[in-house]
């Protein structure tokens, strides 16, 4: 026992400060900063803030070196002795910048985290040292322009509107499911997570926030490797349990990854008070219940690619997904005024649902022998996704509140075609993307409302309150973009050209409604690197 108690007092280090330019005394975001042991072993390192800022907590009560670096300054190390002060307050922490820029840097002890492109940051997982022991969720936060909430749910720059690729392409499991894929995916998995704040033509414009793109790819040399993550969460479920496997055999390769996961929220009590006040009359509703819910997640997906020869390359891919969920809570309501009891009921509800899908792709790859690095690729892709969701509503103790217990149901199927063709040429210094797309979408949402009937004691349907309807889209796109670097600036410069075609039938109400439209979206991001 004494053991245990010494070893959790021993994890208990914490040190913080602030990032600052010498010269302007202006605060440096981004910088980074590793944590190395005193034989030299790499413990943790992270980024500081745009303000500045930065903490490492949980650390064992031991001396370490913090090695600081940002591009443009100096490198600053610094020793940081926790045995005797647990608590250390570095204050501001002043990088002077260099005087004489070489011409190349080889970087061995210290690898950078992030790198800064004109239109994107690329955060290099494999250089973080928790990545070896994380899952990808739990890395999110550490990356610049990304967050995740309490309820675990991804936000970039404070924003859910936004797209996950997986290695450059979309996948349904990501789309639905994104929390429960990154919770149970190895970080170890990943060589690097691309945040492209500036999408350039390529991409669909769909009015985003952005684009997360993550790189699972890893090329081994006639070989396989494979990697495990399994966690749990107390006291909110588990366990979950990810992994990753690559194999390259000659001209073959393939790059799977799976994972499974569960979870259980504990049951949750809530309460509201609230009194309106009209000039003589006092109104006072008072609402209390509970919460839990519980559900399992699981999906697969692979990468199976075949060099025909050095200008041909073939490949597919075909992801699948499924999950289940089980919801139930109560609520006692109670509205009073003047007189006394206005309204008031209690109300039961139990909801629950399955669904999934699967995505398939095929890709043609063509070189050319004048020079490899012009490309002709045609893609394919397929994707099909179900949702099935139950609401059980029984109300009791109604008074002066007419609504009879209710059953709903909804069935959501999503289907979605691309076809793309798009061609990569250098011309110099410039690299030129053209490219043309077809995204054929078909959605159909049908949602069913029973109320029980007093005098029969059965669910009966009610067509009024029913919900059907059927969903096109056709977006048809092309684009050219042009990357190029003239002395220390870079530029994305791109233009894109939409044509749409919407048609939404409302069967329930007998009516329809058509939408054509044609937008034109340029795209400019532009990077300076300075001294």
């Amino acid at each position: 026992m004494a053991d245990r108690q010494a070893a959790a007092q021993s994890v208990q280090g914490k040190f913080y400060g602030v990032i600052a330019d010498s010269a302007t005394r202006e605060p440096l975001g981004f910088a980074t900063l590793n944590l190395r042991s005193a034989k030299d072993s790499l413990v943790k390192n992270t980024l500081s803030k745009v303000e500045g800022g930065f903490a490492f907590d949980h650390l064992q009560a031991m001396k370490y070196n913090l090695v600081i670096t940002s591009t443009g300054f100096n490198e600053k190390t610094i020793a940081i002795d926790l045995t005797n002060s647990p608590n250390i307050n570095l204050g501001t922490i002043y990088l002077s910048k260099k005087v004489k820029t070489l011409k190349e840097v080889v970087i061995t002890a210290n690898r950078p985290i992030v790198q800064q492109k004109a239109d994107r940051i690329i955060y290099d997982m494999q250089a973080d040292p928790e990545s070896k022991v994380n899952n990808v969720l739990g890395m999110i936060h550490k990356i610049p322009y990304l967050s995740v909430d309490a309820d675990d749910n991804v936000q970039m720059k404070g924003n859910t509107s936004f797209k996950v690729l997986i290695n450059g392409k979309p996948s349904g499991m990501l789309t639905n499911n994104l929390k429960e894929v990154l919770r149970t995916m190895p970080a170890s998995s990943v060589v690097r997570i691309e945040v492209i704040t500036i999408p350039p033509s390529k991409y669909d414009a769909e009015g985003l926030a952005g684009i997360i793109n993550i790189i699972t790819n890893k090329k081994v040399n006639d070989g396989y490797k494979g990697n495990l993550n399994v966690s749990d969460r107390f006291p909110s479920g588990g366990p979950d349990i990810g992994g990753g496997f690559t194999l390259q055999q000659g001209k073959l390769g393939i790059n799977s990854y799976l994972g499974a996961s569960s979870n259980s929220q504990p049951r949750t009590t809530n309460s509201t008070n609230r009194t309106t006040i009209d000039t003589n009359t006092r109104t006072d509703l008072k609402q209390t219940g509970y919460g839990k819910q519980s559900g399992k997640n699981g999906y697969f997906g692979t990468e199976i690619s075949y060099e025909i020869d050095t200008l041909n390359l073939l490949s597919g891919d075909f992801n699948i997904n499924g999950f289940r969920y089980n919801n139930s809570s109560s609520q006692t309501s109670a509205l009073s005024g003047n007189a006394g009891l206005i309204q008031g009921y209690d109300l039961g509800n139990n909801s629950y649902g399955d669904g999934g899908g699967f995505d398939a792709a095929v890709n043609y790859q063509l070189g050319f022998k004048k020079d490899k690095n012009t490309l002709l690729t045609f893609s394919y892709q397929y994707s099909n996704y179900t949702n099935n969701s139950h609401n059980d509503v029984d109300i009791s103790n109604p008074f002066d509140y007419t609504t009879p217990d209710y059953k709903q149901f909804n069935q959501a199927v999503s289907r979605e075609q691309t076809i793309q063709v798009d061609y990569t040429h250098p011309i110099k210094k410039v690299n030129m993307e053209a490219g043309v797309k077809a995204i054929l979408r078909d959605s159909k949402s049908n949602s069913f409302y029973n109320s029980l009937d007093s005098a029969t004691n059965l669910f009966e349907p009610e067509p009024s309150m029913n919900d059907i309807f059927n969903y096109t889209q056709d977006v048809f796109g092309a684009y050219n973009s042009y990357q190029f670097s003239i002395k220390t600036w870079s530029f994305n410069v791109g233009l894109r050209a939409e044509e749409t075609h919407v048609k939404a039938d409302f069967i329930s109400t007998a009516s329809s409604s058509v939408q054509n439209y044609f937008n034109v979206v340029p795209s400019l991001a532009i990077n300076k690197t300075f001294k």
